[in-house]
C-alpha cells in the first residue's frame, strides 16, 4: 500500500473546488479526493507549522514533544 499525504502550509481548503469553491478549479485535487480520503472535519494541534507537523507525524501532543515554536528543532 502506498500513502500520499498532502500537507500545505497556510492553505485554506475552501479555496479549492474540492471543498466547494465555485470559481477556483482544482481538478487534480478533485480526482485525488474522489479516489482517496478527504478530511472535512480536522483540527490543527498548534498554530505554528513545526509543532503541528511534529504532532501529526508522531501522534503525540505538542506538550509531550516539547515543541512550542518553529526554532527548537
Amino acid at each position: 500500500m502506498n500513502v500520499v499525504i498532502l500537507m500545505s502550509d497556510e492553505h485554506n481548503p475552501f479555496f479549492s473546488s474540492t471543498y466547494g469553491h465555485s470559481f477556483i478549479k482544482t481538478p487534480n485535487m478533485d480526482i485525488k479526493a474522489e479516489n482517496g480520503t478527504l478530511f472535512k472535519n480536522a483540527y490543527c494541534p498548534s498554530p505554528l507549522c513545526m509543532p503541528s507537523r511534529s504532532a501529526f507525524i508522531t501522534g503525540k501532543r505538542t506538550h509531550e514533544l516539547q515543541t512550542y515554536s518553529n526554532c527548537n528543532v
